[in-house]
Order: C-alpha cells, then structure tokens, then sequence
C-alpha cells in the first residue's frame, strides 16, 4: 500500500498513506516530510481535503473520519455511520467548498437499491447523510466529488460509481450564519 491522498492548507502539504496509521506532512512545499503514525486505525485511507482549519480525511472500508486540528501531527476519529445505519458507509473521496465538507460513499444500503448519498457537514465533525437525486438515480454510490463554481453559484459534481460515466450537479453549500 502506498500513498493515496494528499491536500494542502494553512501551509502545509498533508499526505495519507492507505492500509497503514500513517501520515505525512511537510512544512516547506514537499521539500521535506514528516512521516507521523497517528491515522486512528490502519484502513484503506483514500481522500483528504481541508477546510474550517483542519484536514479530514476518509476511508474506502469504513464509516470513519480521520480529523486534525494540529495540522497533520495527530487525529481522532469520527464514525459518521451510514445512511441505513447497518453496513460500513465505503467512504470514497471528500472535498470541501463555499464552508461545506463533502463525502461520497459506494457501499450497497440494506434495501438492496442503491446508496444514492452523500454526507455533508459545515464543520468536518458533525456529518449528515443526505439523499441525492429525490429517487431517480440509481446507483451503488458515488466514487468521487468536486467543488466549482459556475458564473458566480457554487456546485458539487459527484460521479456515478456503477459506470463511471454519469456525473451529478447538486447545488448545496454551508448556511448562511450573521456576523
């Protein structure tokens, strides 16, 4: 197993490593790095990303987030269950934009018709599954998740896990909170 992720934020490159408790990280642009053996379990570590300064990070054979505030040095763990509450949620990839995380999962649900969620959190700690597609997608999950933004309004693109071949505009983003 190898590295299978990385992101950058305040400065810093975080890297993480799948099958093991280890990450990475450099404080000079990936001249130099710093191997840490603080994941909070060994599991297939897949995607990171950054926002609300800290890095979250996802695994591909759990319903289990990885999250540091120390930029990288430590983690603790967050299981955000999956959305039928009974298999591990297969968490794919995460992103973050416009003050949302996003993760895409691909583990079939209970009721045998797909796993057409993502989970959301404006945080990175408190995670919400929420449908997508009001039932007429069917797939078995999402294998990756992007953020952009299209003449001035925020979008996440997701893509279909069954084919690969069929991406999803959902227009979400972090409520608003008065200053």
């Amino acid at each position: 197993t190898g590295w299978t992720a990385i992101t950058a934020g305040q400065g810093i490159l975080v890297s993480v490593k799948s099958g093991t408790v280890t990450s990475a990280y450099s404080v000079d642009g990936g001249v130099n790095w710093v191997d840490v053996n603080t994941l909070p379990a060994t599991s297939a570590w897949s995607s990171i990303a950054f926002g609300q300064n800290h890095f979250v990070a996802t695994a591909t054979d759990s319903s289990t987030v990885a999250i540091s505030i120390d930029k990288g040095a430590t983690w603790i763990s967050r299981d955000i269950s999956s959305p039928d509450s009974t298999t591990p949620a297969g968490l794919q990839k995460i992103a973050y934009g416009q003050g949302q995380f996003m993760i895409t999962a691909y583990k079939t649900g209970e009721d045998g018709e797909g796993y057409t969620y993502v989970a959301t959190s404006q945080d990175g700690y408190n995670f919400e599954w929420e449908g997508v597609g009001s039932g007429e997608i069917t797939s078995n999950g999402f294998n990756a998740v992007a953020f952009g933004t299209h003449q001035r309004v925020g979008y996440w693109a997701i893509i279909d896990t069954d084919s690969g071949n069929s991406v999803y505009r959902i227009k979400t983003g972090a409520t608003t909170k008065a200053r």
